[in-house]
């Protein structure tokens, strides 16, 4: 038995600010975009595979006012993969990252995962 999902996502032109550490540790600590492929530990092989996606444009943490920053507890964007999963065309461009407590950007790969070709470029193969 095998259990196979595949999936893209689109996150364009939003404004995430002032996002808070819920100090619960199943849950993103803060982190304005958090994208996770995990491989649950079931009986049946699983994988995952995100392609063709984007996120763009938006504004992630803002410390542009020093008397009142809007930043978030953690890194402004995540992108983790683990074990029997892949990300494929991710392509991240004209964001604004500040003021974020920890990362700017932060790519976490870990065990068996897969991370092919990040910000592709047009009219190259796999783009």
């Amino acid at each position: 038995m095998q259990d196979n999902g595949i999936g893209s996502l689109g996150i364009h032109n939003n404004t995430i600010i002032s996002t808070l550490d819920d100090l619960d540790p199943t849950t993103p600590s803060g982190d304005g975009i958090h994208v996770a492929l995990v491989s649950a530990n079931s009986p049946a092989d699983a994988t995952a595979v995100l392609r063709a996606s984007t996120i763009s444009g938006n504004l992630i943490g803002d410390d542009s006012d020093p008397l009142l920053p809007l930043v978030n507890d953690g890194t402004g964007i995540v992108v983790r993969v683990t074990e029997e999963t892949t990300v494929q065309d991710l392509f991240i461009s004209s964001n604004t990252i500040s003021g974020n407590l920890a990362n700017g950007i932060l790519f976490s790969r870990t065990d068996d995962a897969v991370v092919a070709i990040v910000n592709p470029v047009p009219g190259r193969p796999g783009a």
